[in-house]
């Protein structure tokens, strides 16, 4: 956790996290509960903590109710093991901030996942130009002209596009008709969202937005629209991975923060499907991954708080 701390410090995204994370205020009761928890008692006959013994007891549980040799009162001692357990996990992520570490990397890794998109529009880019070059019979140094006062022998664009396949940054650059054609590929608009998702601008305000930065980044991949539907999928996927279940809704193409949900680890699943007990019981079994603290903090990441243009 201290080394994830530092990288929040470091890559100057303590701001930027503020808006999720300062709600999420650690209070003296929770560290004393934590203290309970983990510290073994003065004087206790059984050397052990509390959360020692759920995890012991716990696995012996486990392995008589697998084996189907368990009385039904043992599933109830084995389900309050599982919430002491629980307890003790979800407070020490809080306590020991380990939340805030994996917000960060959460936040860094759909990031990542949106700059893999840019670099994906670029390459695109690169290629359409190329045929739409081929197609109408141009050249590099046509589609990139010098300026009439130069006295170089080829543009810096075309310079660009021929050694390292960069097209240029701004219209001027351009022939007129050739970018015309490009335009519904490569607009100015795309390469400002290019900008802002490649150089990390959107984490440079204190108050983020994921799900615009979705939306931005959806609008780049308009001109395919698997690209396009990719991106929101990728990033559900992602989050899947976390143990996170998130939906949107759709607004005019335009996608809007619905929910957001934790996963459940499922504990006996094959043992206690088919058994008389009241699904309230069962459900006992069932532990969130990411508790409800955390589940907020996420949230705030993808509130939208200025809506996008995309279409």
């Amino acid at each position: 956790a201290r080394r994830g701390l530092r990288e929040i410090m470091r890559f100057g995204h303590f701001k930027v996290l503020n808006a999720a994370i300062g709600k999420y205020k650690i209070n003296p009761a929770e560290i004393s509960e934590l203290r309970t928890m983990v510290l073994v008692p003065t004087g206790a006959p059984n050397p052990k903590s509390v959360i020692e013994i759920a995890q012991h007891r716990g696995r012996e549980l486990h392995s008589k109710l697998v084996r189907g040799s368990g009385e039904d009162s043992l599933y109830d001692e084995y389900a309050q093991c599982l919430a002491t357990i629980d307890q003790h996990k979800q407070l020490a992520n809080k306590v020991y901030l380990n939340h805030h570490v994996r917000l960060h990397r959460l936040m860094m890794r759909v990031v990542a996942r949106l700059v893999d998109f840019a670099g994906l529009w670029e390459r695109d880019g690169y290629f359409i130009t190329l045929a739409l070059m081929k197609l109408h019979t141009m050249t590099p140094d046509m589609v990139f002209p010098l300026d009439a006062s130069s006295n170089k022998a080829q543009s810096r664009a075309e310079k660009d596009f021929r050694k390292d396949g960069k097209l240029p940054r701004t219209d001027a650059e351009f022939e007129p008709g050739f970018l015309a054609k490009l335009m519904p590929y490569h607009s100015r608009d795309q390469r400002h969202i290019r900008d802002d998702i490649a150089h990390f601008n959107i984490l440079a305000n204190e108050d983020v937005d994921l799900t615009r930065a979705i939306n931005d980044t959806r609008k780049l991949m308009r001109y395919d629209r698997k690209l396009k539907n990719a991106v929101s999928k990728s990033i559900r996927e992602m989050l899947d991975e976390e143990g996170l279940a998130i939906s949107w809704t759709m607004d005019n193409h335009q996608l809007k923060f619905s929910t957001l949900t934790s996963k459940d680890i499922k504990h006996l699943k094959d043992y206690i499907q088919d058994k008389k007990m009241p699904e309230e019981k069962k459900n006992k079994f069932n532990i969130p991954f990411h508790s409800p603290g955390y589940l907020d903090m996420v949230k705030q990441l993808f509130v939208v708080n200025s809506p996008s243009e995309t279409k």
